[in-house]
């Protein structure tokens, strides 16, 4: 089967999706490309033959998973951990950091709460102050953002995108602010990497964390840290085996040992190893990179324009192009989302998701101009 690529039409087989479906929510959970799916088969396969499992097998895969996440990002294969969830990574940072005693953590109104919960633990543990900053009526959360920073703060907590509607955080400005204060920077990009740009140099977060059953395409339970090199010495969540100094010594596990591996490979989660999550891992994430995540974002920005264009005719809102990222639409509308509207998205078999007040739309490479149409059509037959 041909690999589609962002500058032709995609072949939706190759997403195993089926004409009946108009799959319009990869924020939700991306559909499993074939070659995933087959690497994850394969390594299912041989997961039943134990005997085949050798001790470098519990490094090679991990590590290479580790480098191509790195190459993603456009970070050094060491400051990658392994982790099995976005709030694992986030419990993680919070634990290193540990932010002073009075200060102030900044987040989002309505931002996903695995990057909520574990900073509201961190701040009752060292009496530190919980900032949300509202959403703006505008829409354009950053000045929003900056005028909650200062020396008073010592965490920023932040995606990218807010995963409800898709708007925008400009974190080139957020992080320079958060240097002139002395704030650790920590993000979550679960709903914008592998999907737009991000420069890792530009912004230097002291941590970040994504989930990989999204825009990175991969399967559930996979999700990537990175750690700054100034923030790699810290005392790992999960003291396991496997970081510790040549743990590839099986014979020498018995003689247990403190020191643990170089970078943020101590901050992997227990049982990394993941014979059958990894190799998907590797497929999707070789997939992304061969696309490129420029072009991915702009076919996807041209997409979505002509969406927010036909959206706009039945009623809907939407913010302004400078304020949205180019993978997700939150389509608000006057009347608000009727259950009944709901109802008929999926009685059409069209998967969108409602977060708080708005649709959101979060197409890919396989949505065409029929799922558009389709979820048009629903929308002037619920609004009309």
């Amino acid at each position: 089967m041909a690999m589609p690529t962002p500058a032709h039409d995609c072949n939706r087989a190759f997403f195993n999706l089926p004409d009946t479906v108009t799959y319009l929510n990869c924020a939700y959970m991306s559909p499993m490309c074939q070659p995933v799916l087959a690497a994850g088969q394969e390594a299912l396969l041989q997961e039943t033959r134990p005997w085949t499992v050798m001790p470098d097998d519990f490094f090679r895969d991990s590590d290479h998973a580790r480098s191509l996440f790195a190459r993603l990002l456009g970070a050094q294969t060491q400051d990658i951990a392994l982790i099995p969830s976005v709030s694992f990574g986030i419990a993680q940072a919070a634990r290193v950091l540990a932010p002073r005693a009075g200060s102030s953590i900044v987040t989002l109104a309505e931002q996903f709460p695995s990057n909520i919960y574990p900073w509201q633990a961190v701040a009752k543990q060292r009496d530190c102050q919980m900032v949300q900053v509202n959403r703006p009526s505008d829409g354009d959360w950053t000045p929003a953002i900056l005028d909650a920073l200062h020396d008073g703060v010592s965490v920023a907590a932040l995606p990218n995108c807010h995963w409800t509607d898709g708007s925008l955080i400009k974190l080139e400005q957020v992080a320079d602010t958060c240097r002139r204060h002395g704030i650790a920077l920590v993000l979550d990009v679960t709903q914008s990497l592998g999907a737009m740009p991000f420069d890792l140099a530009r912004v230097r977060p002291a941590f970040l964390v994504a989930a990989g059953y999204k825009w990175l395409l991969g399967p559930y339970h996979t999700a990537f840290l990175y750690a700054d090199p100034a923030y790699q010495q810290g005392e790992p969540l999960d003291p396991n085996w496997i970081t510790r100094k040549d743990s590839e010594n099986f014979a020498d596990l018995v003689n247990y040992r403190d020191e643990l591996a170089a970078g943020a490979v101590r901050y992997d989660g227990g049982q990394r190893s993941k014979f059958v999550l990894n190799p998907m891992s590797i497929a999707a994430l070789t997939l992304l990179l061969d696309w490129g995540v420029s072009q991915i974002a702009a076919r996807l920005r041209t997409y979505n324009r002509a969406f927010v264009q036909q959206a706009a005719e039945l009623g809907f809102e939407t913010l302004p192009e400078s304020l949205s990222a180019p993978h997700i639409i939150g389509l608000r509308h006057r009347d608000g989302i009727s259950d009944a509207l709901v109802g008929a998205f999926k009685e059409a078999g069209i998967s969108v998701s409602v977060r708080g007040s708005a649709i959101r739309v979060s197409p890919h490479l396989y949505n065409d101009e029929q799922d558009r149409a389709r979820f048009v059509e629903v929308c002037a037959q619920h609004l009309g």
